[in-house]
């Protein structure tokens, strides 16, 4: 299980990171400003009043309490103790990042299931967030830098028809090259972005599914 937890912790700081390339790779007309009723700027006790049925991980709580000043924390959900409403049958949990002067700056509302889930049904979720997103923010691509190598990806799409690009292999994983859209200012910079990728992990004989979709202001 350790093995388990390390390899999605690498591969989610990997998929993260990807947010750090400003550049656009296709920009929406709908501006970005947070995710439901969370906008960006708000700070802690601000964020959590407004999803009162989450409850959240008590270590990432507690980095936050001690290190926003210092470096900014991700505060995650307790998904085993949370409930948010179902959105298409799907349940999303939000992250919430928070640069140093304790201001809201990203949310990752993530789809995570362990066990109990085939490549085909987590991919299914994929595409059903991926289609929800495009209604939403317009097309999404992929940006320059790849996670993947370009020769171990295929292409596939979507009900609607959107298309993304997918690494698998033999031992039950697969993950999606990130997609983006990104919301530009009058200058033509990008000041936020919506971002989707997924990843199915299968480690000694346990299966995982991640869906997540981020809306991040840039700095």
């Amino acid at each position: 299980m350790k093995k388990h937890l390390q390899i999605a912790a690498l591969l989610f700081v990997t998929l993260t990171a990807t947010g750090c390339d400003a550049s656009p790779a296709v920009a929406t007309e709908v501006e970005i400003t947070g995710w439901k009723n969370l906008r960006f700027g708000m700070s802690l006790e601000e964020s959590m009043s407004l999803l009162p049925n989450v409850r959240w991980n008590i270590l990432s709580w507690q980095n936050c309490l001690k290190r926003t000043a210092v470096e900014g924390c991700m505060l995650h959900s307790d998904d085993d103790r949370s409930v948010m409403p179902l959105e298409d049958g799907i349940m999303l949990l939000p992250s919430l990042r928070f640069d140093k002067s304790g201001k809201l700056t990203e949310v990752i509302a993530s789809y995570h299931v362990r066990d109990q889930i085939k490549p085909k049904q987590c991919s299914d979720v994929f595409e059903r967030l991926l289609d929800s997103t495009t209604t939403k923010h317009g097309k999404l691509t992929a940006p320059k830098n790849r996670i993947y190598k370009d020769g171990d990806l295929q292409t596939r799409h979507s009900p609607m028809k959107n298309e993304y690009l997918i690494k698998e292999d033999k031992n039950g994983f697969y993950g999606t090259e990130p997609l983006r859209s990104s919301y530009l200012n009058e200058n033509g910079a990008p000041v936020a972005f919506v971002e989707i990728w997924s990843i199915m992990l299968n480690v000694d004989g346990r299966s995982e599914c991640i869906v997540n979709t981020a809306y991040r202001k840039n700095s």
